[in-house]
């Protein structure tokens, strides 16, 4: 391989705090074909939009800034540039700049690092966070699932959780209670987070429909679609159920993939469209009705201001429990004749 003169650094490799290691290294041109995306990326999610504007950077003036990437075996593994990558594959570029780091063991440190200063969605930051944590458990316990550590770690940040289920934690963890919490603390601290903020993502994870995780999985929608996307989809198969075409997984997992690349202003309008197309729009209910259902929802809204995952759940625990009231009371007075809202 041709070794290419050094370019000046680029701010993402100064932000990471390793360009005194940098300095010593070569940019080498490396044969595009030859590199692979870490397994470990944390960013899952390329907005198109950027990366066409990327494509038509690079198309013009190149790639300014070498790729960070380690060798692992017969391969090299991107720890930083992948977006670089990927457009010099769409523009069919041959070779690409990179320096080469030889079986560092800070490399994961690295490639979190560097993608940190390129602000990781939300889903790809909190999915890379959880799955160091669940290498930490792993070290304490090998057979430690990934979903498991899930548990472990909610339970760590709140044994009292509404979600927490005590009885599903394995008992090493709680003989270690206190200081396994503190050491997996300090180790988020460093890295710019919380057990708080990994708990909380990981609850609200396991409230998504499997369909919406798979495509956050494979990076084909972002977290914020996600989460407009998740009550659509239960909404629509309990409507239509699930054995209606338009509800089944290869229609929804192709309508989701599509949904992954609008905003969320244009998403929203979609979705409604989509629904009322679908399941049609409900009849207008009288307006006493309407002003109830008005409240209650209001009151739903005001679960999102609540950054403690346990107050969420309380006040949807007592919203539903008024809705089933104001239900029960409805059909009392129907049943004995009488129009509730009249």
């Amino acid at each position: 391989m041709d070794e290419a003169a050094k370019p000046t650094l680029s701010p993402e490799i100064l932000a990471t705090g390793v360009a005194y290691r940098y300095l010593d290294r070569k940019v080498t041109t490396v044969p595009t074909g030859f590199l692979r995306p870490h397994p470990d990326q944390p960013r899952r999610f390329f907005d198109p939009q950027a990366m066409a504007e990327l494509v038509e950077d690079i198309r013009y003036n190149g790639i300014l800034s070498p790729l960070l990437v380690m060798e692992q075996g017969a391969d090299l593994l991107i720890l930083s540039g992948e977006r670089r990558w990927r457009a010099a594959q769409e523009l069919g570029l041959e070779e690409v700049p990179c320096v080469i780091i030889h079986n560092d063991a800070r490399a994961s440190e690295w490639m979190f690092s560097a993608n940190k200063q390129q602000r990781l969605q939300v889903f790809e930051r909190n999915w890379y966070l959880w799955k160091a944590m669940h290498g930490i458990l792993q070290a304490f316990q090998p057979e430690t699932g990934f979903a498991e550590s899930g548990e472990i770690l909610r339970y760590l940040h709140n044994p009292k959780g509404a979600r927490v289920q005590p009885e599903r934690i394995p008992d090493w963890v709680l003989q270690r209670y206190g200081p396994l919490k503190e050491d997996l603390e300090v180790v988020l601290r460093s890295m710019g987070s919380s057990l708080e903020e990994v708990a909380t993502f990981i609850a609200a994870w396991e409230g998504l429909h499997p369909l919406v995780q798979e495509a956050l999985e494979k990076g084909q929608t972002y977290w914020q679609a996600a989460r407009l996307l998740n009550p659509w989809i239960r909404r629509l198969r309990r409507e239509l159920g699930p054995d209606h075409p338009e509800a089944s997984e290869e229609s929804l997992r192709e309508f989701i993939r599509q949904m992954g690349q609008l905003s969320q202003r244009q998403m929203r309008t979609v979705l409604q469209e989509e629904m009322d197309r679908l399941v049609g729009q409900p009849e207008k209910p009288p307006a006493r009705e309407a002003g109830l259902q008005r409240i209650v929802k209001h009151w739903w809204k005001k679960s999102s201001l609540m950054p403690d995952m346990d107050q969420r759940d309380e006040l949807h625990r007592l919203l539903k429990e008024l809705e089933a009231s104001v239900a029960e009371v409805e059909a009392f007075l129907r049943e004995k004749g009488v129009d509730p809202w009249a």
